[in-house]
């Protein structure tokens, strides 16, 4: 004759849990050693099961069949368990309305040209660089000493803007004191 008990704690993911067997002992159960079943076992569902000890000598329930269920006949029906689906209608309806909102603030509260201009994807410093090359009317060209510097003008925005300069000889911020800014 089969033990009968509660299945108190059921971890799905992981495919265990425990029996209430008497008033103080639980007792182990793997999902394999559940019977043919046509569903995963589930907490508050009465169980019937036979003791058996493992290979380190500790009880766990085996030959396990829940109550009010019939054993699906493995040969007119193959059944495998599968973890029950953590989507529902809920999680749909919430992403449904997610993207729904989204498709309204982005064709209500951005426009177009700023959002698919060139300068839209440049990170924000240098966008700054961008519009102060606009401002000053100099461009980084590559150029790194005083003599290919025109004004003292050209010269300040190089070493301000422009990266591996040389033409601040003795280092205290001013550039091209010989020939541009004296």
């Amino acid at each position: 004759m089969q033990n009968k008990g509660t299945l108190t704690k059921w971890n799905d993911d992981r495919g265990f849990g425990f029996i209430k067997h008497s008033e103080t002992e639980m007792l182990f159960l793997h999902i394999s050693s559940v019977q043919l079943m046509p569903r995963r076992p589930k907490e508050g569902d009465i169980l019937f099961y036979d003791i058996i000890q493992d290979s380190s000598g500790k009880k766990k329930a085996a030959c396990v069949t829940i109550e009010g269920l019939q054993k699906v006949n493995s040969r007119t029906k193959n059944i495998t368990y599968k973890k029950p689906s953590k989507f529902n209608s809920i999680s749909i309806t919430f992403i449904i309305v997610f993207a729904l909102l989204g498709y309204y603030v982005k064709t209500h509260y951005f426009n177009d040209d700023e959002r698919n201009s060139p300068e839209s994807f440049l990170p924000k410093k240098i966008q700054f660089i961008e519009n102060k090359k606009a401002e000053n009317h100099f461009v980084c060209q590559g150029k790194t000493h005083c003599s290919q510097m025109i004004s003292c003008e050209e010269a300040k925005f190089y070493l301000k803007n422009c990266p591996n300069q040389s033409t601040d000889g003795d280092g205290d911020g001013k550039p091209c004191e010989n020939q541009w800014c004296n």
